[in-house]
């Protein structure tokens, strides 16, 4: 990481900070440059040098699997993933916020009535307390095949497309697809191939949230971004844009193991539950 390159003016921000983050796409090594804010920001803002890492990874990663024969099978018009509950972590919540506060007045009002109608028609099906407690629990695999059956849209998705497709969050650019798209709609019955991709959002569920004595994450339903935000201001701790990738390395190691607890836990209940007599779930794949 370099240092800034002259000084700035008298209470001016400082000249943004280069870094080089080497990650991976499958087995190929790829240097990532990214600029950061010199200055104490929130996690916010290190979101564009995020999508940035994200966009490129995903990009490598589509190569390596086009090299085998296969392609990507997303496109404009199919939207199935987009009932899917979409997990995105504190900040991003916030950032999607923000997204929704720029918009013209009459554009505003039309997407937070769409999130009004979702909370609406997941409240009548469970409170919505439950459902983000749920997407944080320690069954949040199985929560989210059934809460994909409850076929409520995200409020974003408009003409079977994604209308803030520049401002989406992390885990939205890393899920694709390369088997047919009819099977998208069968989440949680096996069959559905999901592109090798390192994934980055991961990360970002305990990087605003971790502290050294009591290590968290945090998920927020995309489909709940205004319910959630409303009652959990942005309080975030302000650290340069160097400090919160440190902290999003350290995030990445951590929810490894965890993530993969998660995801045991959900194929040994899966296999329990075909083994039985009424049993057919697959844990999603």
């Amino acid at each position: 990481m370099s240092e800034p390159d002259q000084e700035t003016e008298a209470g001016g921000p400082l000249p943004p900070l280069q870094m080089t983050l080497r990650w991976y796409a499958g087995d190929e090594e790829l240097p990532v440059d990214l600029l950061l804010p010199a200055d104490p920001v929130g996690p916010q803002a290190v979101l564009p040098a995020l999508q940035k890492l994200v966009n490129e990874v995903v990009d490598a990663s589509v190569k390596a699997l086009e090299a085998t024969g296969r392609s990507v099978s997303c496109k404009a018009g199919c939207g199935a993933c987009c009932r899917q509950i979409v997990p995105i972590s504190d900040f991003e919540a916030h950032a999607i916020a923000d997204v929704i506060a720029r918009m013209p007045e009459a554009r505003r009002a039309h997407v937070l009535q769409r999130f009004a109608d979702a909370e609406r028609q997941l409240a009548a099906i469970k409170p919505l307390d439950d459902i983000i407690a749920d997407i944080n629990g320690p069954d949040r695999y199985d929560f989210a095949v059934a809460y994909f059956g409850y076929g409520v849209a995200c409020p974003f998705l408009e003409d079977e497309s994604c209308s803030i497709y520049q401002d989406r969050p992390l885990i939205c650019r890393e899920y694709l697809v390369h088997t047919p798209v009819e099977r998208c709609s069968t989440v949680g019955q096996g069959g559905i191939g999901v592109v090798p991709i390192s994934r980055a959002s991961k990360a970002l569920f305990r990087m605003s949230t971790i502290t050294d004595e009591a290590p968290s994450e945090t998920r927020v339903p995309l489909s709940l971004v205004p319910y959630w935000v409303a009652r959990h201001p942005a309080d975030f701790k302000n650290t340069n844009g160097s400090g919160w990738m440190v902290r999003f390395v350290d995030a990445m190691m951590q929810s490894d193991s965890e993530e993969e607890a998660a995801w045991q836990r959900a194929k040994k209940k899966a296999a329990d539950q075909a083994s039985s007599p009424a049993g057919s779930m697959v844990a999603p794949g």
